[in-house]
């Protein structure tokens, strides 16, 4: 019955301003006290009455009449409209729930684009993002226990209005603390927002207003001063709203959420991808697996924005410690190593620290992260021939050097560490490991070709069983251990014995 009355209240105020005050009624059912679909079809209902006003050339919902000076009927009129506007846009932002979100948004945008091109003013003008409905709109959002930010990603295709979101976003941030769960939902929705963000010289032409008035709307783009539609004041904003973001305490796992996605999201879409460095550097000081992530954002901004970091180097040398293989991390951690290690800007004697390091933590790691180190240091030595000389060095000229070995461990700073003057005699020791693919791998003297160590670094004892038991079953003469079985127990063999022999 409702429904009805919405048509007849609409089709009413369309025929004549007589039936103007049908507006309050409409806007009484925007209200959480009725049902969902009133709601959203009293909603609806205003969406269309608005644009049918807004085609008046006597009424623009952008100007304002002076209070103090006496006014006509059709002033007074205008400006109650313009209050019943309000009204409307106030009454949809109060009843936005997940289960209205879809219909009221859209509604409330239709509006704001309805506010935002004054036609009474010459084309170069009409233009005007109401932004002070927006922020109240962004406040809802943000301090709604609701996720209802997804609702509004939707949005982001049009450039004035994710220019104004992000404004929005930053000055809320600035002005008012939120808690965590509110924090988690803006972080996401930034996230989302970075697909959206514009590439190198692309041209922005896409706005609420554009599509209804393409031809003026190509006057604007025109004007210099229209910051939404240049690409720098866009990532400006994008990194205001950031920046305010990461001044909030954040917990470890939305802590690291942000570290994972600041190289694909975050830097590419900076102003100023530097400011980032403070971030990064107080990040790092988490230790862990913050601190790795931190200097994967360190490393991208010191490869392609020139940022300083001398301590870079010495403190990815002081990660590489025993407990980093029993990390959840470590897969990560190994595969940035190489990264990092790869550049030919690195000096000979910083990569021969890091190998040297590696190179004595094999004789801690269990055997599939063995594997996968071998592997990444056989790596290394390709990319630096220089290096190359911690496998060849001529210790047989000097029995000497051969009582100590003149690397320090325990010296934190790899330049210090006497890395050059050391050789890879650990590597060479697994020559004679239990297991044949690890003793086959610790042969330097053919270091082959460079290989992709990423499957490897997932490897764990259940993968390294099951591929020595298959081998086992379809290859009869293969022997989990290359040293002959009489020998194993060292006279103590019989009660074990059977467990070796193969039939």
């Amino acid at each position: 019955m409702k429904s009805l009355n919405i048509e007849k209240l609409v089709s009413d105020i369309l025929v004549s301003k007589k039936h103007a005050n049908n507006i309050v009624q409409l806007i009484s059912l925007i209200s959480l006290e009725h049902n969902s679909s009133d709601i959203e079809n009293a909603a609806l209902a205003c969406v269309r009455v608005f644009t049918k006003i807004s085609s008046d050339k006597d009424l623009s919902f952008g100007s304002q009449s002076n209070k103090l000076e006496k006014m006509s009927t059709e002033q007074e009129y205008r400006n109650w409209i313009k209050e019943r506007f309000s009204d409307t846009y106030s009454s949809m932002i109060n009843c936005l729930t997940p289960e209205t979100a879809p219909v009221l948004l859209k509604s409330a945008v239709e509006l704001l684009s309805i506010k935002g091109y004054n036609i009474n003013t010459p084309p170069v003008e009409r233009y005007m993002f109401p932004e002070k409905e927006l922020l109240s709109l962004i406040k809802t959002f943000t301090c709604s226990q609701n996720e209802l930010f997804q609702f509004l990603i939707p949005y982001m295709k049009f450039d004035d209005f994710r220019f104004f979101v992000l404004k929005a976003i930053a000055r809320i941030l600035s002005e008012s603390e939120i808690n965590t769960a509110c924090l988690k939902t803006v972080i996401k929705f930034l996230d989302s927002v970075a697909l959206y963000m514009p590439k190198d010289k692309e041209t922005l032409k896409n706005s609420l207003a554009f599509q209804q008035h393409k031809e003026e709307f190509e006057l604007l783009i025109q004007n210099d001063h229209l910051a939404p539609f240049i690409v720098f004041q866009q990532c400006k904003q994008f990194t205001a709203a950031w920046l305010q973001v990461l001044k909030f305490p954040l917990p470890k796992r939305l802590h690291k959420e942000v570290l994972i996605n600041l190289h694909k999201n975050l830097i590419p879409n900076f102003s100023q991808p530097r400011l980032l460095a403070d971030f990064l550097t107080k990040s790092y000081q988490h230790g862990g697996g913050v601190a790795l992530l931190a200097l994967q954002g360190l490393f991208v901004l010191m490869l392609e924005h020139n940022l300083e970091y001398p301590e870079f180097y010495k403190n990815l040398y002081g990660m590489l410690h025993p407990r980093i293989f029993e990390a959840k991390y470590r897969a990560r951690f190994f595969h940035h190593l190489e990264l990092f290690l790869s550049t030919t800007y690195i000096p000979a004697y910083m990569v021969a620290a890091f190998v040297k390091k590696m190179s004595r933590l094999c004789l801690l790691a269990p055997p599939p992260c063995t594997k996968s180190m071998i592997f990444l240091i056989k790596n290394l030595l390709l990319k630096h021939p220089s290096i190359c000389e911690l496998v060849n060095y001529p210790i047989s000229q000097n029995k000497e050097k051969i009582k100590s070995d003149p690397f320090q461990e325990s010296e934190e700073d790899p330049a210090k560490c006497n890395a050059t003057k050391s050789s890879l005699w650990e590597i060479a020791a697994f020559s004679h490991h239990y297991n044949p693919d690890i003793a086959k791998l610790a042969n330097t003297k053919c270091l082959g070709q460079e290989k992709d160590v990423s499957e490897l670094l997932e490897m764990d004892f259940y993968d390294m069983l099951h591929k020595d038991s298959f081998l086992c079953n379809t290859h009869p003469n293969y022997t989990m251990n290359h040293v002959h079985p009489t020998h194993l127990m060292g006279g103590y063999e019989d009660s074990v014995l059977e467990f070796w022999k193969i039939d």
